[in-house]
């Protein structure tokens, strides 16, 4: 306001001396110099002067991009910037539009975990992962669109009935709202399918095509008919299963010896990776698998007896992309003494929060200690990195100069501001492979930027493996057939409520 008022001073005097010198030849001059030297004091030093500000307190910025030294190549670190190892079991983030650079610190977190012989899991969704990293002789590959990958069954990953249900907890993701009951029905239809046989193609066939009699017996059997929901809602229920179960008819049969999650993990031996992939052109179909797949490495993980210095790296970039991961945020926040490293990535806020929701959003997305902000495209997402880079307390001096008939003199005040240490306009406008670091414990947010590497092909990213159609998903009955493809209430064998009077009588499937 100073600066404004001493400007409009300035203006009015210069107008008085036009008007008293519009009576002489020379008064537009004197005019025009009056107004001049007015000018001349605004913009060289005659105006307000306000110092750019000192950081009194919270975070600061260290805006240096060119930083000298080298980390050791067993010692993971961005932008220059060394990562502790201490924080490495705490999590690291990365959050930027495509081509910003999260591939570029995905690989080379992952370089320094190869150089350590450590072990990882890593979703790979465009086969670059493979590509640079992956040993036929060491790694595994699990994918159903992949020749090389390994072969696998359900049953491998244990024939419990806690085995069965954390399978299906895995493949079927947690309902919103009146959805939770669908989810759960359709949970308990997989755990039943599960226990009744231990064969691929028939659990597909039961599943799918059997009668709604042989999977009722099934659900009634292992004590789940209740949380199917009654039988008149059974065709539905199983709608919603059959959605989730239809990509592990894409699998090829698994032979005797099929390959397990939950071994490979526990086996910490052997230097293998384990790369979860999938293709663009059939993710959406294979969504649910890969998905599963990812939620069994992480529940086995947690379930090793505690090690700090373990490492069992789970590299998910493209994190949204993945259906939700109902053991995820579980081990985000008690990993740590596991041993479990996560490395996640992702676009925009909205993504995660459609995904999860968005509380579990805001609770995963709290867990990494180390957070990498890179340029993102939209101003939601950029205003929470802003919030989540912190603030700062600012002190800027403002010096007034005033000027009028009787002289002049200047006056010197401080201006106290809260404001952001980094603010989302400046995010919105980063360059590429330029970003904002923040490790634990340092009060100060670090620019980097981020060099690639040209790195040497290994393997192919994909070998095709051909698939077959899958059956089609069970409709739901019509509102004029409501129990679908059930008994009507008297039928024989079945009483009113469709429980079966003589016991279930299982078929063989």
């Amino acid at each position: 306001m100073s600066r404004i008022l001493n400007s409009a001073i300035g203006l009015t005097s210069a107008a008085a001396i036009g008007y008293w010198a519009t009576g002489n030849a020379l008064g537009p001059a004197v005019a025009a110099a009056a107004m001049g030297l007015v000018l001349h004091a605004k913009y060289s030093g005659g105006a307000p002067k306000e110092q750019f500000g000192d950081t009194v307190r919270g975070t600061q910025v260290d805006t240096k991009t060119k930083r000298k030294g080298r980390a050791p190549a067993d010692q993971i670190s961005i932008g220059g910037i060394p990562i502790p190892r201490e924080a490495e079991p705490q999590h690291l983030l990365l959050v930027g539009s495509p081509g910003t650079g999260k591939t570029v610190v995905c690989e080379s977190v992952m370089d320094v975990v190869r150089a350590r012989g450590q072990r990882a899991v890593v979703y790979d969704s465009t086969g670059e992962f493979v590509s640079h990293y992956y040993r036929p002789a060491q790694d595994v590959i699990l994918s159903p669109v992949d020749a090389r990958s390994a072969l696998w069954s359900p049953w491998a990953e244990g024939t419990t009935p806690f085995a069965y249900e954390n399978l299906a907890q895995a493949l079927i993701p947690d309902g919103q709202g009146e959805n939770q009951f669908w989810a759960q029905a359709a949970r308990a239809i997989m755990r039943a399918a599960l226990a009744s046989t231990t064969d691929l193609a028939a659990l597909i066939d039961l599943i799918f095509a059997q009668d709604q009699e042989v999977l009722l017996m099934c659900l009634q059997a292992q004590g789940l008919a209740g949380l199917a929901g009654p039988p008149q809602m059974l065709a539905s229920s199983r709608g919603e299963a059959a959605t989730y179960v239809q990509p592990l008819s894409y699998l090829p049969a698994p032979g005797p010896a099929p390959f397990s999650i939950r071994d490979w993990v526990k086996d910490e031996s052997k230097d293998s990776w384990l790369f979860i992939t999938s293709r663009a052109d059939v993710h959406k179909s294979i969504r649910p698998l890969i998905s599963m797949w990812l939620g069994l490495a992480v529940q086995s993980a947690m379930s090793l007896p505690p090690n700090r210095e373990r490492r069992t790296w789970m590299i998910l970039d493209e994190l949204p992309t993945l259906q939700k991961l109902p053991s995820l945020d579980v081990a985000l926040a008690g990993g740590r003494k596991y041993g479990i490293a996560a490395v996640l990535g992702v676009q925009t806020i909205a993504q995660t929060r459609d995904t999860y929701g968005r509380d579990a959003a805001s609770a995963i997305l709290s867990h990494p200690s180390t957070r990498l902000t890179l340029r993102v495209g939209d101003s939601e997402t950029a205003t929470y990195l802003s919030d989540s880079l912190g603030q700062r307390h600012t002190i800027r001096k403002v010096t007034s100069e005033s000027q009028n008939t009787g002289g002049g003199g200047s006056s010197t005040s401080e201006q106290h501001a809260i404001e952001h240490a980094v603010l989302p306009s400046e995010i919105l406008s980063l360059p590429n492979l330029v970003g904002y670091l923040r490790i634990p414990n340092d009060a100060v947010i670090k620019k980097v930027k981020l060099t690639p590497r040209d790195r040497q092909t290994l393997a192919e990213p994909y070998q095709d493996r051909p698939l077959h159609t899958p059956p089609p998903v069970p409709q739901a009955p019509s509102p004029a057939n409501p129990a679908g493809l059930a008994r009507a209430p008297s039928s024989p064998g079945l009483d009113a409520s469709g429980s079966d009077l003589d016991g279930p009588d299982l078929p063989d499937l």
